[in-house]
């Protein structure tokens, strides 16, 4: 800042504090100028440089092109890429569902929620045909796909088997004070406890517990266990017959075997089965004619008295088989439980009706009355509107009424009886009917 003669004696008028003013000003004047100068020498270097850096740009570009298309990012070098870290610290991701975002990133501006593309068919498929679908997970953070890497996947292996996070064990090594050899002289010389030959009451108390879990069979000996051991590898036979009268049963299997019906037995044998029976029980000519001509379900015994001079002459039995079979057959088709009867009262059957005064409000007056058929009226149809009525009876008519007023609109002859209508409707004055499977307009 120049200051010229005129000017100084100008300023010598001036007061103080306006002095101070200009102080200030020729001061900033200086200061920009300083950061004028800098800033130039600041931009002459940064052309220089990117002159530099646009030569050798040229040359990886050329070298580029000879070497063929390659992505930048095929190193893993992503420092170029948004820095997408959430900001939200330890919060539920679940706080957000309800907004468009999921939080905030460095910057403080919002992260979109990630649109999903992906349904469950497509996960599906791809944990099928993708071998390294196991290693993806989502973020909770970004709500985004992250394949774990080799060094994350050996991270999470070495927390789950209990060992260090790193490779490296920090941890110093363990020095033996003392030697694992049978010293002659103890290391400490203080004299035994009278306690240690006094036996220990919680030993005492052990021993009291073993051996009434022992006694109750909840712990077992080892010969205990070595008998059931050699028993399970033992070969088993079962007998079906065998009773089984201390077996614990439940209450429903003691139920079960009260209503259970015997099996019928068979009938002790009498003197006609003897094989000397007496002469009243032998068939004379008369008595085998009528035998064999009856039906075998209908006679009386199923074989023929016949009298041995001894025991050994009497022969095999012809119907022993079939006998046995028979037998058997009672069995398999005999009940197998006994059945309660039930004493049931006949009037209790019947359902208790209603008295008339619980039923009331109903017609107690004739209200409208339809005239016109001569015979008994055997069945009436109302129309869906409510407002026409159609009757049959055994005068061989059918009327057409109106409700409200019980005026006969119309009237129908017919040569035959009918008994029933099946089907009435009435649309536009015109009458549709089926009368006993034929049709009638």
């Amino acid at each position: 800042m120049v200051v010229t003669t005129l000017n100084k004696r100008k300023i010598e008028k001036l007061s103080k504090g306006e002095l101070d003013d200009l102080k200030e000003g020729a001061i900033e004047d200086i200061e920009d100028r300083e950061t004028e100068e800098i800033e130039e020498k600041y931009d002459e270097e940064n052309e220089e440089s990117d002159d530099e850096s646009s030569e050798d740009s040229q040359n990886s570009d050329d070298e580029d092109s000879l070497d063929g298309d390659k992505d930048e990012f095929e190193d893993g070098d992503t420092s170029d890429e948004e820095d997408r870290r959430n900001t939200i610290g330890n919060i539920p991701i679940e706080w957000y569902d309800h907004l468009g975002h999921i939080g905030y990133d460095l910057d403080g501006k919002k992260i979109a929620r990630p649109i999903k593309s992906k349904d469950e068919i497509d996960d599906l498929l791809a944990k099928c045909e993708d071998p390294n679908y196991w290693k993806r997970i989502t973020d909770r953070t970004t709500l985004r796909d992250h394949e774990l890497t080799q060094d994350e996947i050996d991270f999470i292996k070495r927390l789950t088997e209990s060992k260090f996070s790193s490779k490296h064990d920090d941890t110093p090594e363990w020095t033996d004070l003392y030697s694992h050899q049978v010293e002659i002289h103890p290391i400490n010389r203080a004299p035994e406890s009278k306690k240690s030959f006094v036996p220990s009451y919680d030993e005492r108390a052990k021993v009291n517990k073993l051996a009434q879990l022992i006694r109750r069979g909840i712990v077992k000996t080892r010969k205990q266990r070595e008998e059931e051991a050699a028993e399970k590898n033992a070969t088993k036979y079962y007998d079906i017959w065998e009773k089984r009268e201390n077996e614990l049963k439940t209450k429903s299997q003691l139920s079960r075997e009260r209503m259970a019906y015997p099996a019928p037995k068979l009938p002790l044998p009498g003197h006609s089965e003897s094989y000397r029976p007496p002469p009243e029980f032998i068939f004379d000519e008369e008595e085998k004619l009528k035998w064999e001509s009856e039906e075998p379900d209908e006679r009386r015994f199923n074989f023929m008295p016949t009298q041995f001079p001894n025991l050994r002459t009497v022969p095999a039995y012809n119907h022993f088989l079939k006998e046995r079979f028979e037998r058997c057959l009672d069995l398999y088709l005999a009940p197998r439980q006994r059945k309660m009867e039930m004493n049931v009262n006949k009037e209790d059957l019947i359902p208790k009706l209603p008295s008339p005064k619980d039923l009331q409000p109903f017609p107690t007056f004739q209200a409208v009355l339809y005239e016109g058929h001569e015979g008994w009226v055997r069945s009436i149809s109302v129309h869906s509107s409510g407002q026409f009525l159609v009757s049959g009876g055994d005068d061989c008519t059918m009327r057409v009424w109106e409700v409200t007023t019980g005026r006969c609109l119309r009237k129908i002859q017919f040569e035959e009886k009918f008994d029933s209508l099946h089907g009435v409707q009435i649309i536009s004055c015109i009458l549709l009917l089926s009368v006993s499977d034929r049709k009638f307009v």
